[in-house]
C-alpha cells in the first residue's frame, strides 16, 4: 500500500494514516513527470514558470530532460525538497526554446514514457484547429439557423465566429500543458455532447430537433470542454484509459441500437418507433462508459482502444457478407448476421487486446493496412459483376483481402509497444482496510528510511 501526502483521502469509521514526513522529491517529480524505477534526479532548474527537470536512466544509461509548466506552490515544494534531499536546483536558468526536442514536447528517448504525458505544441495545435471547428459550427453556423437570423446579420456572425472561436480556445490552453489525454478527452466528451444534444430533442419528439439541438449544444458543448480538461488531468498519466473510454462508449452506443434493431425485425417486419432509436443510442453509450472502468485495472497503453475497434468493424464486415450468403428477404435476415458479427469481433477483440502493451499509432497503421487490403480486393469489381453471385463473390475476395491486410499489417508492426509506466492504476477510488497496526518503510535515494504507520480502520481513497 503506497501513500503519497499529495493526493487526498478520505478516512471513513476509525481509519486514521499518520505520514512521518512530507511527499519525497521523487514523489512530487512524479506527479509531473513519469519516472520509471530506474531514474534519478539530477537537477532541477526553473525559469519563470517553467520547470526542467534532468533524470538519469541508470539502466539505460541515459540522460533525459522534461520540461513543463508548474504553479509557485509547486516550485516552492520541489525547491524545498530538493535542498533536504541535496539535489542541483537552479533559478533563473532558461528553459529550452520552442525548437528544442527535449522535455515536455517531445522526448530525446523514444522508448520512455514520456511521449504519455507530453504537453507538446502538436497537442495544442491538434486541442484549438478541433475545439475552433466545432465552436465555429455551433455559434457561426447551428446558433444563427437556429436564432432565424437571415441575411446580413448571420453573415456577420459566421464571419465573427472564427476569430473569436480562435481566440476562446488558443486563450484556455496559453500558458498551459496539454496532455495527450487532455486532446483525447477533448475530442471524446464534446463530441458526445454535440451528439446528445440533438439526440435528446429527437428522443422527446421534439418538432424542430436542429434547431433545439443548437440551443441544448450551446450550453453542453463549453460545459463539456471544462469536464474534459478536469477528465484530461486526472488522466495525464494515463491517456489509454480515455481512448478506451471513448472505444466502449461507441461500442456500447451501438451494440443497443443493433440489438433493439434486431430484436424489432424478429418479432415485426413494421418499422421501429424512431423515437427509441436515440434513447438506445445514449443508453448504450452510458452504459459502455461506465463498462470501461471495469474492462482492467491494469495500466491501459494507447493502442488497445484502437485495436479493439478494428476487430469490431472487421467483425461487422464479416457479418455484413453472411448476410449476402444468407440472401434473405426478411429485415431480420440482415440485422441478426451483422449483429453477431459485430458482436463477435467485439468480443473477441476485448479478449484479445485486453493484455497488450501496443503503442498509439500501431491500430493506425493496421487499419490503413485493412484499407490497402479492401483496394485490392475492389480491383475485382472493375469488370463489373453480371449477376448477384459474381457480386457476392467480388465482395468476398475484398473482405478476404481486407482481413489479410489487416494481418500482414499487424505483424510487421509488432514491435510498437508502450511500456507501462510505475504507477497506480486503479479506480480513482478504491476501498482499504488495516485489521493491525502496521508500519511501511519507504528508502529515499540518499539512503535515509522513513516510516509511514497504518492504524486500524477502514481507508476511502478518491
Amino acid at each position: 500500500m503506497k501513500i503519497l501526502t499529495s493526493f487526498p483521502k478520505i478516512v471513513l469509521g476509525l481509519g486514521l494514516v499518520v505520514s512521518a514526513q512530507s511527499a519525497t522529491l521523487r514523489e512530487q517529480v512524479d506527479l509531473l513527470f513519469p519516472l520509471n524505477p530506474t531514474d534519478s534526479i539530477l537537477s532541477i532548474d526553473v525559469s519563470g514558470d517553467s520547470v526542467r527537470v534532468s533524470v538519469f536512466d541508470k539502466e539505460k544509461s541515459s540522460t533525459r530532460t522534461y520540461t513543463d509548466v508548474a504553479s509557485t506552490r509547486v516550485r516552492t515544494r520541489l525547491q524545498e525538497s530538493a535542498a533536504n534531499e541535496n539535489v542541483p536546483f537552479v533559478q533563473g536558468i532558461a528553459a529550452p526554446d520552442s525548437t528544442s526536442t527535449e522535455g515536455g514536447y517531445f522526448s530525446t528517448d523514444e522508448n520512455s514514457n514520456s511521449g504519455n504525458i507530453s504537453s507538446g505544441r502538436m497537442n495544442k495545435l491538434y486541442y484549438v484547429t478541433e475545439q475552433l471547428t466545432a465552436s465555429a459550427y455551433f455559434y457561426g453556423f447551428a446558433l444563427p439557423m437556429a436564432l432565424d437570423m437571415n441575411g446580413d446579420n448571420a453573415l456577420r456572425m459566421m464571419l465573427l465566429s472564427v476569430p473569436v472561436s480562435f481566440g476562446v480556445q488558443l486563450g484556455t490552453v496559453w500558458g498551459k500543458p496539454v496532455y495527450d489525454a487532455h486532446r483525447y478527452a477533448a475530442e471524446f466528451y464534446p463530441s458526445w455532447a454535440i451528439a446528445s444534444s440533438y439526440l435528446l430533442p429527437w428522443g422527446l419528439g421534439v418538432n424542430n430537433v436542429f434547431k433545439s439541438g443548437s440551443f441544448i449544444g450551446m450550453f453542453a458543448y463549453p460545459a463539456s470542454l471544462y469536464f474534459s480538461r478536469l477528465e484530461g488531468t486526472r488522466r495525464a498519466k494515463e491517456p489509454g484509459r480515455i481512448l478506451l473510454q471513448n472505444t466502449f462508449t461507441n461500442s456500447g452506443a451501438a451494440s443497443a441500437t443493433l440489438l433493439f434493431l434486431t430484436a424489432h425485425t424478429l418479432v415485426t417486419d413494421n418499422a421501429p418507433n424512431d423515437q427509441i432509436i436515440p434513447w438506445m443510442i445514449m443508453g448504450g453509450a452510458v452504459g459502455g462508459y461506465i463498462a470501461s472502468d471495469y474492462y482492467t485495472q491494469d495500466y491501459v497503453t494507447q493502442g488497445m482502444a484502437g485495436n479493439i475497434s478494428n476487430f469490431a468493424i472487421l467483425g461487422a464486415m464479416t457479418g455484413g457478407y453472411a448476410a449476402m450468403l444468407i440472401n434473405g428477404k426478411s429485415p431480420a435476415s440482415i440485422f441478426v448476421p451483422i449483429t453477431l458479427g459485430y458482436g463477435a469481433g467485439l468480443g473477441v477483440g476485448l479478449n484479445l487486446f485486453k493484455d497488450t502493451h501496443d503503442a498509439y499509432e500501431r491500430p493506425f497503421y493496421d487499419a490503413l493496412g485493412m484499407m490497402g487490403g479492401a483496394m485490392v480486393g475492389a480491383t475485382s469489381f472493375i469488370s463489373g459483376p453480371k449477376d448477384f453471385d459474381d457480386f457476392r463473390t467480388d465482395v468476398g475476395i475484398t473482405l478476404f483481402t481486407t482481413v489479410l491486410g489487416y494481418a500482414a499489417t499487424h505483424y510487421l508492426t509488432q514491435g510498437m509497444v508502450e511500456s507501462a509506466p510505475r504507477n497506480d492504476t486503479r479506480r480513482s477510488w478504491h476501498m482499504e482496510f488495516n485489521p493491525v497496526p502496521y508500519a511501511q518503510a519507504t528508502r529515499k535515494e540518499s539512503g535515509d528510511i522513513t516510516l509511514t504507520w497504518f492504524v486500524p480502520g477502514l481507508v476511502a481513497t478518491f
